[in-house]
């Protein structure tokens, strides 16, 4: 009978926890090499480490998805909460005059300013009737004036001090027509096709307005593109009489 020997107390495979067959003989040392080829040994100690590294590590990946998630949420809220304050009504003001053929100033009582937004237009043209400066107020005028008011215009008078007031539904681009209530322009250039009005403002005035030369006329008028944010906006503008040789004004 072969002699089984025991277990050496300080051998690696014992302290790794795994038990290698007991053999005796010359092919003990040979089993020993093969099985150490064949496992990794790893310490019960050890073993708690790496645990305790995985769960950090994936406790960690679940924290940075969180805060990315979050960061990417921000801007959106951020936007939803800005549009509200670009619905609000603003106010265009400002002063309109104009110089006579002797170079004196006055303000341009009872002249026109009507705004109209740059990118909405009407489904059907806005009449003129109660829009002009020489037009008294009537019900029809208050009809035109609601139904400009429908598609985001607005239309005043300037007051015997030059100034007016304009409240506008919100805030954005908006195309802006002053028509002088006190200076014409030179027959000249009334006599002219469509009464001397540019052809590109004329092709912009008849996207909002019917018969736009009647709504003009003979008048002075200026039509420009103006910015107008939530603090309002402001139109300083002097019609000046002295460049033509004969000048017209209305009585």
């Amino acid at each position: 009978m072969r002699h089984v020997e025991r277990e050496n107390a300080a051998s690696p495979i014992s302290q790794a926890g795994v038990s290698p067959p007991q053999v005796s003989g010359p092919d003990a040392s040979q089993n020993i090499a093969h099985l150490l080829s064949e496992y990794v040994l790893v310490k019960r100690a050890a073993l708690s480490w790496y645990y305790f590294v995985l769960v950090g590590c994936t406790l960690g990946g679940l924290a940075i998805g969180w805060l990315a998630a979050s960061s990417l949420q921000q801007p959106k809220a951020a936007g939803t909460a800005a549009k509200p304050a670009s619905s609000e009504p603003v106010l265009l003001s400002g002063e309109i005059r104009f110089v006579d053929a002797r170079g004196m100033g006055h303000p341009d009582t009872g002249a026109v300013v009507i705004a109209l937004p740059a990118k909405q237009f009407p489904d059907s043209r806005v009449p003129i009737e109660g829009l002009r400066p020489w037009d008294s107020d009537s019900p029809q005028r208050q009809r035109n004036l609601e139904k400009l008011a429908e598609h985001g215009g607005a239309w005043t008078t300037v007051e015997e001090d030059g100034q007016f007031r304009l409240v506008l539904p919100e805030t954005g681009d908006y195309w802006v027509l002053v028509i002088s209530k006190n200076l014409a322009r030179p027959k000249s250039v009334t006599e002219q096709p469509n009464r001397g009005i540019g052809e590109l403002d004329l092709a912009q005035l008849s996207r909002y307005f019917e018969r736009p030369v009647d709504l003009i006329g003979p008048q002075e008028y200026s039509w420009s593109l103006r910015s107008v944010d939530i603090g309002g906006g402001q139109i300083h503008h002097i019609f000046d009489g002295r460049s033509w040789k004969d000048l017209d004004k209305i009585q």
